[in-house]
């Protein structure tokens, strides 16, 4: 069994700038401690979060971690909506298979 850590912003009393700071420094304890994954969630300035782009977060931690996996947990709404707009027509596709073939941090060699 693998864990991981997960966290949706979820922000009550913290400014902006420390519950960033906060998930950061948990992520990068989770890799300290030996934890499969983070994921941090998406939200959009409202009451559940202050997140609207995981990703800058996440690439701040993967330049100060070693083996944990860095995830985003988002909502992409473009692509839901058009997927129902569409009946189930569209596909959506990422790079993620392509991505993993290459060693963290460099090229395929």
């Amino acid at each position: 069994m693998e864990f991981g850590y997960f966290t949706l912003s979820e922000n009550n009393t913290r400014t902006s700038n420390q519950l960033v700071s906060d998930i950061t420094d948990q992520a990068l304890y989770a890799d300290k401690i030996g934890m499969h994954s983070a994921w941090i969630g998406e939200h959009h300035f409202n009451s559940l979060g202050i997140l609207s782009c995981p990703e800058i977060v996440l690439s701040n931690i993967a330049s100060r971690t070693r083996n944990i996996r860095l995830a985003p947990a988002v909502q992409r709404r473009e692509v839901s909506a058009l997927e129902r707009a569409t009946t189930g027509s569209f596909r959506f596709g990422d790079a993620l298979r392509w991505r993993n073939s290459f060693p963290r941090g460099g090229t395929k060699s």
